[in-house]
């Protein structure tokens, strides 16, 4: 399904000539690639290179066209493509982070509440914004959001599971996906789904990424997790969020097995953005939806 019709970016084809491969560090690895930091000469500035593996069946005008749109989000929250270079494999150029956000929160020795909230409060702001232009992430989970300093974190690869995914499965990480992914009663990725697994992330981030999730039921396939969920399992609530059951609530209501009963992500941050306050004085406004993107 296409990302959306609105306006394309002025997207980068950024040449292999550009990029400084002698000193490349590989700084991560997922599902669709690696991920390489290095120096791009063209922009002048430290990187990082996603190289998108099993893309063979990639059409690379759909690629440049879809890549072309992503360029175009403009957002605090959301992080932004540089450019691409489509030589085999195909790469993705973006702003160089500290790390991603489970590897943080794995390094955090005391938790600060108020930012666990601020987190989640941004990612939602990230979401309204990406919904509000028919985006669907597919893919939402800690490790798919960057952290650009201590007091900011940027959701990235939104879209790309469904650019790199299998035509006969909707992408995404079997833990994070919603139950009509995993019974394919969805014929797409759908923003209900993507409340689902800002759910489980919300779960990441209050349990600091020490645990996995549902790691009791030992996840190995999707035919599991299908069995878990099917059962009425669902996550259960983190010690950090002990003292907000009423978030706690609404997280669960994101699990609801009817889509329609899951709250939007206008109401989450309605929700959540209240309690922040409680930790800091300012809370960031949330994009506007009748904004256009030349008011930003």
């Amino acid at each position: 399904m296409p990302l959306t019709t609105h306006k394309t970016g002025e997207l980068k084809s950024i040449p292999m000539s550009s990029l400084d491969w002698e000193n490349k560090k590989q700084i991560g690895r997922g599902k669709f690639g690696c991920a390489y930091r290095c120096f791009c000469n063209e922009l002048n500035t430290m990187v990082a290179v996603k190289e998108l593996i099993n893309n063979e069946k990639v059409a690379h005008e759909r690629f440049y066209q879809e890549m072309g749109i992503l360029s175009g989000l403009r957002h605090p929250h959301v992080n932004p493509i540089l450019g691409i270079n489509c030589a085999h494999p195909l790469k993705i150029i973006i702003p160089l982070r500290n790390s991603d956000l489970a590897t943080y929160l794995l390094n955090i020795d005391v938790p600060d509440k108020g930012d666990l909230i601020r987190f989640s409060v941004q990612i939602i702001d990230a979401m309204i914004y990406l919904h509000s232009k028919n985006i669907i992430h597919c893919d939402l989970k800690a490790k798919n959001i960057l952290v650009k300093d201590e007091f900011t974190v940027e959701v990235t690869d939104f879209g790309l599971a469904g650019i790199m995914g299998d035509t006969n499965r909707i992408g995404g990480t079997r833990t994070h996906c919603p139950l009509e992914y995993l019974t394919k009663k969805a014929k797409y990725p759908t923003k209900e789904g993507d409340v689902w697994s800002f759910g489980v992330t919300v779960w990441e981030i209050f349990t600091l990424c020490r645990e996995e999730p549902y790691g009791e039921q030992r996840i190995s396939s999707e035919l599991k997790m299908f069995e878990v969920l099917t059962n009425g399992t669902r996550l259960s609530k983190p010690i950090l969020f002990h003292d907000h059951s009423s978030l706690w609530s609404m997280i669960l209501n994101c699990f609801s097995e009817d889509p329609k009963m899951r709250p939007t992500f206008n109401y989450l941050y309605s929700k959540f953005a209240r309690v922040l306050p409680v930790y800091t004085p300012a809370v960031s406004t949330p994009y506007i939806v009748s904004q256009t993107d030349d008011q930003l």
